[in-house]
C-alpha cells in the first residue's frame, strides 16, 4: 500500500486540484495574503509534502482535469478501499500519461516558439517552416548535397536546454549536407562560407516522434547556431 501511495504521489496530475475544487464548491480560494501559522513539525511536513508534489507536477506541466476522480483515486488509497484498477496496471498506465502529457507539451512549447519567432524582423521562413536569422552573412559558393562541410555548431533544445556546442569541444564538426537532418540539410546549402545563422527546426525536420533518447525529446523543435566554416568538393 505504502508504494501505490507514493505512485499516486508522483505520478497523478495535482497542480490546480485544489484551486478547481474550492471554485466547483463554492469554496473561497486561499489567497497569498491570508496567513497559514505552521504551528508544529507535523503541520510543517505536511505543507512540504503538499508543496513538494505542487513543484513535481507543475514543473512536469501535469494538471487536474477530472477533481472528483483523482479526489477518490487518493482517497482509495489513503483509506484502503479497493481501487477501481488493479495495483500492479497503475505503473504502466501513469508512464503511457506521462508520455502522452510530455508530446503534447512539446508539441505546444513548438507551436508557440514558430508563431512568435517567425514575425520577427528579420527572420527568413522557409516553405517547410524553418525559420533562419542571419547574423552575419558570408560570401563565395554554397555547399551542394555531397560536398564536405566544416560547421561550428551550437544546439539548444526550445527552452534554452544545450545538447550541442563544437566550440567547446575546439572540435568542428565535418559532415556531409545530405547526412544531417532534413532541416539542416536544407538550410546549410543555402548559407554561404563564413557566414553564421541561427536556425528553428520545427520536429518533423529535426529527429520527430523518436527523437535522441536521453538527449532529445520526442517531437522536439530544435534551434541552432551554425557557423560555416568551410565546403570542400
Amino acid at each position: 500500500m505504502r508504494k501505490l501511495f507514493i505512485l499516486f504521489l508522483l505520478f497523478f496530475p495535482f497542480s490546480g486540484f485544489a484551486q478547481k475544487k474550492a471554485q466547483q464548491s463554492g469554496v473561497t480560494v486561499r489567497t497569498p495574503s491570508e496567513t497559514i501559522n505552521l504551528k508544529n513539525a507535523p503541520d510543517s511536513s505536511q505543507y512540504i509534502l503538499g508543496a513538494y508534489i505542487g513543484q513535481y507536477l507543475r514543473a512536469n506541466n501535469l494538471a487536474i482535469t477530472n477533481p472528483s476522480l483523482f479526489s477518490k483515486g487518493m482517497d482509495d488509497v489513503l483509506t484502503g478501499k479497493p481501487l477501481l484498477v488493479p495495483a500492479d496496471t497503475i505503473p504502466k498506465i501513469i508512464n503511457a500519461y506521462l508520455s502522452y502529457t510530455a508530446i503534447e507539451r512539446n508539441k505546444l512549447i513548438e507551436k508557440q516558439l514558430f508563431e512568435a519567432v517567425k514575425n520577427q524582423p528579420g527572420v527568413g521562413v522557409l516553405p517547410s517552416g524553418v525559420c533562419y536569422v542571419i547574423a552575419r552573412a558570408g560570401e563565395g559558393i554554397r555547399p551542394q548535397p555531397a560536398d564536405t562541410v566544416t560547421l561550428h555548431v551550437k544546439g539548444y533544445l526550445p527552452e534554452g536546454t544545450l545538447f550541442e556546442d563544437t566550440y567547446a569541444k575546439n572540435t568542428p564538426l565535418k559532415i556531409t549536407p545530405e547526412n544531417l537532418i532534413p532541416g539542416l540539410k536544407e538550410v546549410i546549402q543555402i548559407m554561404q562560407k563564413g557566414s553564421v545563422w541561427r536556425i528553428y527546426i520545427p520536429s518533423a525536420l529535426a529527429y520527430g516522434e523518436k527523437g535522441v533518447p536521453g538527449i532529445i525529446p520526442p517531437f522536439s523543435a530544435l534551434v541552432f547556431d551554425i557557423e560555416l566554416l568551410n565546403i570542400k568538393r
